[in-house]
């Protein structure tokens, strides 16, 4: 009996995040594939559902706060 390669497909929609992290990690897939050729794989993009509050992203953390902030999510 010979097997079939399985069938490959991909998940579009990002159920579990809103769009605005979506968009933002996006982003960064692009930069990684802009600066850093056939590290990652490449793979269609996704989209989230659900709208919500613009990601923040902190330029100017200090190490303490960081450290609070992982400390927090640990």
């Amino acid at each position: 009996m010979r097997l079939r390669e399985p069938r490959m497909f991909f998940l579009a929609v990002n159920y579990r995040s809103h769009a605005g992290i979506v968009n933002s990690a996006h982003s960064i897939v692009e930069l990684i594939n802009k600066y850093w050729k056939n590290s990652i794989d490449s793979l269609p993009r996704e989209r989230g559902n659900a709208h919500g509050a613009m990601p923040i992203f902190y330029t100017d953390t200090y190490p303490e706060f960081v450290q609070k902030v992982c400390a927090f999510i640990i």
